[in-house]
C-alpha cells in the first residue's frame, strides 16, 4: 500500500480508497485518524487535542476543505481540513490540522492531502508560501529526535485562550458595512461616508465659485485696484483648486466600488454601481484571505481582559483575498479598527487567523467571509 511519511513519527496509508494516520512508522497498531467517504474517525486523545465531538466521527457533511498549506512562523508544510461553520462554533475554529512535513516535502504533503480529499470527496486547497519566503533544501545536520504522538489526553496542552464568538452582522468597518444579502454578503459604503463626500464636494464647489467671483471681480472692479495687483490672480488660482477639490469628491462618489458575494452562484464580485464588474473571481479560484495590519496604539487593558493578559489596540487594517490568477483583490480599508490583542504577541509573519490571538471588527468579517467561501483566513502585521 501507498504509504508517506510525516513529521513526529507519523505515517499515512493509501489503499483501496481508504485513508489512515498511524503513530509510527508501521501501520500494525490502530490508526490516529481513518478517513473513509463518509467522513473521519478518530480516538480519544485526537478528539481532546482538536477540541472535536467525543464520538469519534467527524461526518463528511461537516468537513468543508482539505488544505495543504506552507506556514511562514516553523517553515513548514501543514494538511488539515475545514470544518463548516456550524462545527466550529463549538470547537473555537475551523481549521483541524492532521500533519505536517517539512519546509522542503511539500510534494510528499500535497499527495497526502489529495488523497484524503479524494477519499472524502472534498475540494482540495493548496496555499503555496509566499515569494519572499520559499521553502530551502534541508540542510546537513544530525537527524532530530523523534517526538512520538501523545497517546493520552492528558498529554495534550489545553487551549490558551477561548475564541470569542463571532461578532453579529452587520460590521461597521470605517467607512465600510459588511452585511446581509440575499445571495450572500456584501460589502458598502456607509451611508454617513456617502453624506459626507457630498457635502464636502458640495461645500468645497460652493467656494470655489464665491472665491473666483469674489477674485475675478476684484479684478475687472473699476474702483481702485487690490494691492498688491497680483492678489486677484492668486484668489482665481486658490479657487480653481477649491472647485477640483470638489469635482474630485464628487467622481470618487461616482466611483465607489462595493463587494458581493455571491454564495448561490459561488463567485466573488467587486462592483462599480449596481452592474459594472470591476474584478470577479469564483469560489475555486481563491486560496486565502489575508488581514494585514498596522497598529497605531497599542494599551495594556484593565479589568477583565487584564487578567486574561489582553492589550487594547487601535489598528489600520486591510482585507484581500488572494487568487493565484489575479493576486490581491482588495476588499476593505480601515483607518481605525479597536480591538483586542494577546499581551506580547507580534505578528511579525504570516499566520492562521484565530479571534482568540487577535479580536476586532475586521478579524470577525474576515472570518465570517472565510467560512461563507470555504478557504482559510491569514494574519500579518505589515
Amino acid at each position: 500500500m501507498p504509504k508517506i511519511l510525516a513529521a513526529n513519527n507519523l505515517t499515512i496509508s493509501i489503499e483501496d480508497g481508504n485513508w489512515r494516520l498511524y503513530n509510527g512508522r508501521g501501520d500494525e497498531s490502530a490508526p490516529i485518524v481513518e478517513a473513509l467517504p463518509d467522513g473521519l474517525r478518530y480516538g480519544p486523545a485526537f478528539a481532546s487535542a482538536r477540541r472535536l465531538s467525543a464520538d469519534g466521527r467527524l461526518p463528511a457533511q461537516s468537513i468543508a476543505t482539505v488544505v495543504v498549506g506552507w506556514a511562514v512562523e516553523d517553515s513548514s508544510w501543514h494538511l488539515g481540513v475545514l470544518v463548516t461553520p456550524e462545527v466550529a462554533r463549538t470547537r473555537g475554529g475551523r481549521w483541524c490540522a492532521l500533519a505536517r512535513w517539512d519546509n522542503y516535502q511539500g510534494d510528499q504533503a500535497e499527495r497526502a492531502g489529495a488523497a484524503l480529499a479524494a477519499t472524502l470527496d472534498k475540494p482540495f486547497r493548496l496555499v503555496p508560501p509566499p515569494e519572499t519566503a520559499q521553502p530551502a533544501p534541508p540542510a546537513e545536520q544530525p537527524p532530530a529526535p523523534v517526538t512520538p504522538w501523545p497517546s493520552t489526553p492528558a498529554a495534550y496542552p489545553a487551549p490558551a485562550v477561548e475564541v470569542p464568538a463571532l461578532m453579529p452582522l452587520p460590521i461597521e468597518l470605517g467607512e465600510w458595512i459588511l452585511q446581509e444579502d440575499l445571495l450572500g454578503l456584501r460589502w458598502v459604503r456607509v451611508q454617513s461616508w456617502r453624506t459626507r463626500t457630498l457635502l464636502y464636494a458640495l461645500f468645497s464647489l460652493g467656494l470655489g465659485i464665491v472665491f473666483g467671483a469674489l477674485s475675478l471681480g476684484a479684478r475687472l472692479s473699476p474702483f481702485a485696484p487690490v494691492q498688491p495687483d497680483y492678489l486677484p490672480l492668486v484668489g482665481l488660482v486658490i479657487s480653481a483648486i477649491v472647485i477640483l477639490i470638489g469635482l474630485w469628491q464628487i467622481v470618487t462618489l461616482l466611483r465607489a466600488t462595493s463587494v458581493l458575494i455571491d454564495n448561490q452562484q459561488k463567485i466573488v464580485r467587486v462592483m462599480r454601481g449596481k452592474r459594472r464588474v470591476i474584478v470577479q473571481s469564483p469560489y475555486e479560484g481563491l486560496e486565502y484571505i489575508l488581514v494585514s495590519h498596522v497598529l497605531n496604539r497599542r494599551d495594556r487593558s484593565s479589568g477583565e481582559m487584564d487578567r486574561a493578559a489582553y492589550d487594547r489596540i487601535l489598528a489600520e487594517t486591510w482585507i484581500h483575498l488572494y487568487s493565484p490568477r489575479r493576486g490581491f483583490i482588495p476588499i476593505c480599508y480601515a483607518e481605525h479598527t479597536e480591538g483586542r490583542i494577546r499581551r506580547g504577541l507580534a505578528f511579525e509573519e504570516r499566520r492562521m487567523l484565530n479571534l482568540g490571538e487577535i479580536d476586532t471588527p475586521a478579524h470577525h468579517a474576515a472570518t465570517i467571509m472565510a467560512e461563507m467561501i470555504g478557504i482559510p483566513a491569514y494574519v500579518e502585521e505589515r
